[in-house]
């Protein structure tokens, strides 16, 4: 039996519906256009990565077997997960020709796309960083490289918002800050 399904709901008729029902449980990580990511949670703990089309209900597994894939984003023209559990190597597959390639040995949850952008943070000596890989191009990117913790990033078009602090402590600093890719620009919202 299920312990938890994905679900949707119909704005305009105000009801609920079942998207995928499946055993275990399943946790939706992304989404794009039509199409749902989601971790697959395994008796054994571990987690695999799967794609739903809602149009055409084909329900594919993108990464699984030994260990934990998950954390998964899509453009829909790659899925990007982070192989490893809530911190690994950072993949990211070719939903067209279906292959699989290591963009990063390392970055940690949670992953965020928009557009071609991906990005992503780790720990540093100190605190925390934001890396990125540009998927058209195939390089890798310094996002916020910074002294303390950059954490919880988030990206929309060229624009990323993140929060910064300095050790977390309660009436630590703590700030939301916003960089433009484009132009290199940072500033504290």
């Amino acid at each position: 039996t299920s312990l938890s399904d994905i679900w949707g709901h119909d704005l305009e008729a105000n009801t609920n519906f079942p998207i995928l029902e499946k055993e275990n449980q399943q946790f939706t990580t992304g989404f794009y256009k039509n199409l749902i990511i989601y971790e697959n949670s395994n008796p054994d703990l571990s987690t695999d990565v799967y794609i739903y089309n809602l149009t055409t209900g084909e329900d594919t597994l993108v990464a699984g077997g030994t260990g934990s894939q998950g954390s998964g984003v899509t453009n829909g023209r790659y899925v990007v997960y982070i192989d490893g559990g809530a911190c690994g190597s950072v993949h990211a597959y070719n939903l067209k020709k279906e292959t699989d390639t290591i963009i990063s040995p390392t970055g940690c949850h949670p992953l965020r796309i928009s557009k071609n952008i991906v990005i992503w943070p780790y720990g540093a000596p100190g605190g925390t960083n934001i890396y990125g890989y540009d998927l058209n191009l195939g390089t890798p990117l310094d996002i916020v490289i910074e002294d303390n913790f950059q954490e919880s990033p988030s990206i929309f078009h060229n624009k990323v918002v993140w929060l910064h602090y300095i050790t977390g402590a309660l009436g630590d600093y703590n700030a939301i800050k916003m960089k433009d890719l484009e132009t290199g620009e940072e500033k504290t919202i």
